[in-house]
This record gives C-alpha cells, structure tokens and sequence, in this order.
C-alpha cells in the first residue's frame, strides 16, 4: 500500500504541475437580454469546465464598492436554489479588475449546463445560477469562458482541474 500511496503522490504532483499551466479561453461577451443569440451553442456541445464572469463597469472606486453593490443584487435571490457568496472566496480578491469571475463549474456537456444556469426560472429545484431571473442584472455584461476537456478520463481529471482552478481564480459564487 504505501508503494501505491507513493505513486499517487508523484501522480498528483505531476498533475498540479500541469494544470498551473491551464488557462480559460475567453469565448464570448453577453448580456442577458441576447445570451441565447449570442453564446455559439454548438461550440460548446462539449465536456469541460466554464467560468462566468462580469464585467466591471468602472463606476466603483474599489472591489469593495464594487462588491456591496453586488452582494445586494445578488443576494435578493438566496434561498431558491441559487449559489451565495463565498466569504473566503471574496477574501482572496483585493483589486477591482476588468473581469471579475462569479461562477466556475465543470459538465459533460457544457451548453446544456450552461443553458440551466441562465434560463432556469427561480422556482425551479435545479441548482443553478439561474441569470435571465435576475432582472436587476439585465445591464450587466458577462463573459464565458471555457476548457475543453477532451480526454478518456473525465471523471477523475475534471474533479482536479476544476479544484485547481476555483482555488486560482476564486469566483464569488458556488456550491464548493
């Protein structure tokens, strides 16, 4: 066993080392009022990971401006099977940046997640972002971008990757 332990070890470094060097490839720009013409549906008919994000219109002076005002839109919807903010998550950002991740998530098939995440209606049980409800967030710009994980073994390396990355990044919102 602690030969099989030992190999794991290697394995996993080796793995960290790697997904150090993966990076989400920016993939389009909407608002929620055109989302559905805009995101390229087929290009996404794939397994990976996907990363939200907003876009700062710059009328704040700082992330913690920036943060209250967004806390107050977003929190409105708590309780409906809605992710909340992630306090430790918040922490770890200290600077109001162009882009600010909201939701990182990993699917089989990410245009049918991502299809939930924004058109699911808040009294659906399915967890879920759930964007297109949140009518005090139809002027925002969000950003999608994504990870294709064409590989045999999913399963075990998205659950690694996705890790990795929401530790990296840190986006506000989650289950994790």
């Amino acid at each position: 066993m602690k030969k099989i332990d030992e190999s794991l070890t290697k394995i996993k470094t080796s793995i960290s080392e790697i997904i150090e060097k993966v990076h989400f490839n920016p993939l389009c720009e909407f608002k929620l009022e055109n989302c559905l013409e805009v995101i390229p549906w087929d290009d996404i008919k794939i397994q990976g990971l996907y990363l939200i994000e907003i876009k700062n219109d710059n009328s704040f002076d700082s992330f913690n401006d920036w943060l209250m005002d967004f806390d107050n839109k977003w929190s409105v919807y708590n309780g409906m099977f809605t992710p909340t903010l992630k306090l430790k998550r918040i922490e770890a950002h200290n600077e109001l940046k162009e882009w600010i991740p909201i939701y990182l998530g990993k699917s089989q098939k990410i245009s049918d997640r991502l299809g939930g995440h924004l058109n699911l209606e808040l009294d659906k049980k399915t967890y879920a972002l759930k964007l297109t409800s949140r009518t005090n967030l139809v002027n925002e710009t969000f950003r999608l971008s994504i990870i294709n994980l064409d590989v045999e073994h999913y399963d075990i390396i998205a659950p690694l990757v996705e890790s990795a990355l929401r530790n990296r990044i840190n986006p506000l919102v989650g289950k994790q």
